[in-house]
């Protein structure tokens, strides 16, 4: 998602994309020449990485005040569930 930004004159507007969690819990994407990446540390802040057009770019979000995340888990593919006879 990207927020409006009014000196350009552009509306807020979001985009569907396909990524991945890594074995480390980074959650991963990319379009076009643009790498994006986001990762939970201590429970409390998220950091977000992107690279391409723009050089490369480093945002860092904190939660105050809240417990802790808990750690993210790589997403496994799910089993189709089958009757029996289908």
């Amino acid at each position: 998602m990207h927020a409006p930004y009014e000196p350009w004159a552009q509306p807020a507007t979001a985009f569907r994309r396909v990524g991945h969690i890594d074995d480390k819990g980074n959650l991963r994407f990319a379009y076009g020449t643009e790498r994006i990446s986001y990762r939970i540390v201590d429970g409390h802040r998220m950091i977000g990485e992107r690279s391409g057009l723009l050089g490369n770019l480093h945002v860092e979000l904190k939660r105050k005040g809240m417990p802790p995340l808990p750690p993210p888990r790589p997403v496994r593919f799910a089993q189709a569930f089958t009757t029996p006879g289908s």
